[in-house]
């Protein structure tokens, strides 16, 4: 156990002054103004805050880094960009997702993310073995997970069918009720 006092800390109640931490396995196992009674504390320099939480995202598209950052001319838009993420989604399986998410996960720990919200939607070609993908690579690299699996139906706002390149992210309302309870 390390065992730490920081002079300045921003817990949920807000600024708190001389706030003693206990870290265990590289997690936080104690955190109060009363000190523990076992050992002196080392003293943290700076400011203890909580980490940056990423409010949106989507594990799989990691991999177009680098693919999608130039334009083709006039004719390149956000339309082109989704093709070319269409073309890709249609070769990830669940070990390969895994592989990217961990990626994306050990880089947002390493930028001071502590936990992330993904917006699940690459179910295909097995929903449960995609979301539970993500979930071992989060568990794997540390990072706080909030799994948010989205029902696709539609190919957009107006009810068309799904384009080819969107049927991997198709779920029937029995498949995601299937999805949610497992």
């Amino acid at each position: 156990m390390n065992y730490y006092l920081a002079e300045h800390a921003y817990l949920p109640q807000g600024w708190q002054e001389n706030v003693y931490l206990a870290i265990i396995d590289g997690q936080i196992s104690y955190l109060s103004q009363t000190p523990l009674t076992e050992g002196k504390p080392e003293k943290l320099k700076g400011l203890l805050i909580p980490a940056m939480t990423n409010l949106h995202s989507h594990a799989f598209q990691r991999a177009l880094a680098g693919l999608t950052e130039h334009t083709i001319g006039h004719s390149d838009t956000f339309w082109t960009w989704r093709e070319a993420m269409y073309q890709l989604a249609m070769r990830f399986k669940p070990e390969s997702l895994k592989v990217v998410a961990k990626q994306l996960y050990s880089e947002m720990l390493l930028a001071g993310y502590g936990s992330v919200v993904e917006f699940h939607y690459l179910h295909q070609p097995d929903p449960l073995a995609m979301s539970e993908a993500l979930i071992e690579a989060a568990l794997e690299t540390g990072i706080r997970l909030t799994l948010l699996p989205v029902l696709y139906q539609q190919g957009n706002f107006k009810g068309a069918a799904l384009s080819e390149g969107q049927k991997r992210f198709h779920l029937s309302l029995d498949d995601y009720h299937r999805l949610l309870s497992s």
